[in-house]
């Protein structure tokens, strides 16, 4: 399933400065270790076999958001919890934390 809501960057950075201590934000729902990352042929690795002619490039701005979120709870600024609707279709979802920014 292709992303069917991601949030932007300007729509996390605002709802981030705004929110109150557990409010949340669904950012992202379908499977994001698949959709932040886009598999193309690669015709020049195609003799590594099986696979192996796949070249991963990021997909922004996805890549971007995801980042800047997971970097945000390392921070302690949110917390991250999913979701599963069903197979491989998830709702990520951050939890705004009581830490000022």
């Amino acid at each position: 399933m292709a992303n069917a809501l991601t949030t932007s960057i300007y729509n996390y950075r605002a709802w981030s400065y705004s929110a109150k201590p557990g409010e949340t934000l669904c950012y992202h729902h379908g499977f994001l270790a698949r959709d932040r990352v886009l598999y193309i042929v690669d015709p020049e690795r195609a003799s590594e076999g099986p696979g192996g002619y796949y070249r991963e490039v990021r997909v922004d701005p996805l890549d971007t958001v995801a980042t800047m979120i997971f970097d945000d709870a390392a921070r302690g600024l949110v917390t991250l919890t999913q979701r599963r609707l069903g197979a491989l279709d998830y709702e990520y979802i951050a939890t705004r934390t009581r830490k000022v920014l």
